[in-house]
């Protein structure tokens, strides 16, 4: 069952985080208070925000609804965020973030991938109520009010982009230089199974479901 929207939330990360801060300290040789200092939680609205700057309109196969967007490929990293760099920083790949038109991604449809795109259903839904409603631009029709959304959405903050270049150069490693490099996000982009590419869910399986903070928690 539900624990509450972000108020529970947050109660329960002030519970847990001392048990954290100690397992990472016992990890790392940090005090606890150096160790919790580490933890960095990102909102899932900023998250969709990041995403939905990098993905594109391919959609397992076929193409997004007009307004969407579904999948990140490696082609799309290419032209969105390295635009014929071969290395990108930290603060390039936020720039690069922020230079990009956000469009609301969709899920993945679990009954048959291939028909995400025929399905439609936007990621994170009780997100996007809740941001529509407060802008006043909330619709039935959901995808109009992702698309309504998507014209209302401000650049992402800073410290969301940060997070999931780290989760990215987590995965591909980092340069000599610190910076994330095109070649070893291609190699990790090739080697997703089935499709090539990232999808929503397999985006925050990335960047990691403790790291990021939901509206509500769901059974």
């Amino acid at each position: 069952a539900a624990i509450g929207r972000r108020g529970g939330v947050a109660a329960f990360g002030a519970a847990v985080a001392p048990v954290l801060a100690g397992a990472l300290g016992s990890l790392t040789g940090a005090a606890p208070a150096e160790a919790a200092a580490g933890i960095t939680v990102v909102d899932v609205l900023d998250l969709v925000n990041v995403y939905g700057r990098l993905a594109g309109d391919g959609c397992f196969g076929k193409t997004a609804p007009e307004g969407l967007s579904c999948q990140v490929g490696a082609g799309d990293f290419a032209s969105r965020i390295f635009a014929s760099r071969s290395e990108v920083t930290e603060e390039q790949f936020v720039e690069a973030v922020n230079a990009q038109a956000f469009k609301w991604p969709l899920k993945p449809y679990r009954a048959n991938e291939k028909e995400t795109a025929d399905a439609a259903k936007v990621a994170e839904l009780e997100t996007l109520r809740d941001f529509a409603a407060k802008g006043g631009y909330w619709r039935q029709n959901v995808l109009n009010a992702a698309r309504a959304a998507s014209a209302q959405m401000p650049v992402p903050p800073a410290s969301a982009s940060k997070e999931v270049f780290r989760a990215l150069v987590s995965r591909v490693g980092r340069t000599s230089t610190g910076a994330l490099s095109k070649d070893g996000v291609d190699a990790w982009v090739d080697a997703i199974r089935g499709w090539k590419a990232l999808d929503w869910t397999l985006f925050v399986k990335t960047i990691g479901y403790t790291k990021v903070e939901w509206p509500r928690v769901r059974a």
